[in-house]
């Protein structure tokens, strides 16, 4: 799933097992005129648009693993994706 919170709050949580291949982006509207748009579809989410000074949560690119995530500073918006992980080793020899 993906998590969101802005200031510290859980803002929203979007269960990546309900989303599709479409691209949808949620429009986050924050103080004094800010804002953050998130992109996701059910293989992650990344940062299409954002009001803060360097933009580095645009430039972080897109999140895809659990345990991944993108911070927001000047908003104070963190995106997260939160689950179970899954082994990318199938089978171990020795």
């Amino acid at each position: 799933k993906i998590m969101i919170e802005v200031e510290g709050k859980q803002y929203k949580t979007i269960n990546m097992n309900n989303l599709t291949d479409k691209s949808e982006t949620l429009h986050i509207e924050l103080s004094e005129g800010r804002y953050f748009d998130l992109a996701f579809d059910k293989t992650g989410a990344h940062v299409v648009d954002v009001v803060c000074p360097d933009k580095l949560c645009q430039k972080t690119g897109k999140i895809e693993r659990v345990g991944q995530s993108i911070v927001c500073l000047p908003n104070k918006v963190v995106v997260l994706i939160d689950g179970k992980a899954e082994s990318e080793v199938d089978q171990v020899t020795y």
